[in-house]
């Protein structure tokens, strides 16, 4: 069973609700000389799709792209609405900026040789695939990420070893990671601000209001009558969703401290597997007869939203979320008034253990090349955090 270690985060952790971590040892020299994305050759993506259906004649092209060291997903996204409608384009995961990242595009036939174009005057290499029928199907079918991944000065080889094995056998606590939160980890702070208004964001200090404007247009920001056209909906979700993540991570932390690591309560939630319909489901604990063991790598945890609260969940977040909402001056009343903007912003689950597999290593002239893939939505930055557990995550390359 999954235990939290008493060990101290830095603050800029703390910042983004990461509050534990889940293996009781520390290299102390890699905690402050570990580095991750040095170079554009130490960090490689590569999205895994599964069971897609091509289609002989489809009005949608599947394609795979090379996004370079140096260009965040967000960037190619917009560089790409210039010239061709939104929905006519679909690129599913969001990659970060240090990394090099092979992953899935689908393009309305019409608009192929604009995304040539673009695509060209970037050098980011262009593959058609086949066509399909559905876009929207293609983003349930990827279904995580490959990862390769240098780390300089690493941990010694002893300890990597040692702590890889607990992650094989205990999973990782499937946390949002730094990147999630931006350069500065003040996407949250801009989601709070769109939430609180005004008010807030002049009670923030100087060199937060300072860097926050670096992040955002403040302008936009705070006013409602801007925040009711279209085209900024998709920006705003995006920091509500940060702020979302910050406090899916500080519940979660909250939790898991409390606990001393994973207890299931009758009451949670989890998945459970339907062969009639080949999916897994979300069913309350207490409705399963399993060991507890095997329930914990399924347990769930609430994303909250404008509609968590109204469920009768009396799960064992209820209580810490509503907590947490206070002691950060929230309510489910402002996610819920966002509605009136035609924003939605929804709850839903995550899974508390990462999925994890095929985990390899070897350490090379000061350089451990590590390698693992993760389901989707779960971020590599948090596996590492576990190994390294940085000191100075932002100068680490975190």
């Amino acid at each position: 069973m999954l235990s939290i270690a008493k060990i101290p985060t830095p603050l800029e952790d703390l910042k983004i609700g990461l509050l534990c971590y889940q293996t009781s040892i520390r290299d102390l020299t890699a905690s402050i000389s570990s580095k991750i994305k040095s170079s554009e050759n130490d960090f490689y993506v590569y999205e895994i799709l599964e069971n897609f259906q091509p289609a002989s004649t489809s009005n949608w092209v599947l394609t795979k792209i090379v996004k370079p060291f140096g260009l965040d997903t967000m960037q190619l996204k917009k560089m790409l609405y210039r010239n061709i409608p939104y929905n006519a384009v679909h690129i599913y995961g969001l990659k970060d900026k240090y990394s090099v990242a092979t992953q899935y595009l689908v393009i309305h036939r019409k608009h192929i040789t604009s995304l040539e174009i673009i695509l060209n005057k970037l050098d980011i290499p262009l593959k058609k695939i086949c066509g399909v029928e559905d876009p929207y199907k293609i983003a349930n079918q990827i279904k995580g990420n490959r990862f390769e991944i240098k780390v300089r000065d690493p941990p010694n080889e002893n300890y990597t070893k040692q702590v890889i094995e607990l992650i094989k056998r205990r999973g990782v606590i499937n946390f949002y990671g730094y990147q999630r939160f931006g350069k500065y980890r003040l996407n949250h702070i801009v989601g709070k601000a769109i939430l609180l208004g005004p008010r807030y964001v002049e009670s923030l200090p100087s060199r937060i209001y300072n860097k926050l404007k670096m992040v955002v247009d403040l302008n936009i920001i705070l006013n409602k009558h801007k925040l009711r056209k279209r085209r900024f909906r998709t920006m705003i979700k995006y920091f509500i969703n940060s702020l979302q993540s910050y406090l899916f991570n500080k519940a979660l932390s909250m939790r898991l401290i409390t606990d001393n690591g994973i207890k299931v309560y009758p009451k949670d939630y989890c998945l459970e597997y339907v062969s009639d319909i080949n999916r897994y489901i979300v069913i309350r604990c207490s409705d399963l007869n399993e060991d507890v063991r095997r329930i914990a790598k399924r347990l769930l945890a609430p994303i909250i939203g404008y509609d968590y609260l109204k469920m009768d969940t009396q799960d064992g977040f209820r209580e810490i979320y509503l907590k947490l909402l206070e002691e950060e001056g929230l309510s489910i009343n402002h996610f819920q008034s966002l509605v009136k903007e035609g924003i939605i912003i929804r709850g839903g689950f995550r899974k508390i253990i990462a999925d994890i597999s095929s985990i390899s290593f070897s350490l090379v002239n000061k350089v451990l090349n590590i390698g693992f893939s993760l389901g989707r939505g779960s971020y590599a930055t948090i596996v590492l955090r576990e190994l390294i557990k940085p000191m100075l995550p932002s100068d680490q390359g975190f």
